[in-house]
């Protein structure tokens, strides 16, 4: 019986695992997309504000560097290709905006 509920918690923490990885996928998307219209503003919300700069740049290197410190550490393959390749989008995003920004 005890063997029966722990591996139902188990499925059940799976599957709340599975989501949640989704969901850090889907926003980590938002922010490239955001970056790719230049909407940024400091807190990463778009509320109409303007692209806050530098700072924004430092910030999006700092997620990407730990998208990739998670899909290292991610034991599944597939949540794993998908942090690397945001980590990747993040990056190169970080570097547009920089490059954006200087020639202004």
């Amino acid at each position: 019986m005890g063997s029966r509920i722990n591996n139902a918690k188990d499925a059940e923490l799976q599957d709340v695992n599975t989501r949640l990885q989704a969901l850090v996928v889907r926003l980590a998307r938002i922010v490239v997309d955001r970056i790719a219209e230049g909407r940024v503003p400091r807190d990463g919300i778009n509320r109409g504000a303007e692209p806050a700069g530098l700072e924004t740049v430092s910030a999006l290197r700092d997620i990407a560097l730990e998208c990739a410190q998670l899909a290292r550490d991610s034991l599944e393959e597939t949540f794993a290709r998908a942090l690397e390749e945001t980590s990747v989008e993040l990056a190169d995003g970080a570097a547009k905006l920089e490059a954006s920004l200087r020639s202004e």
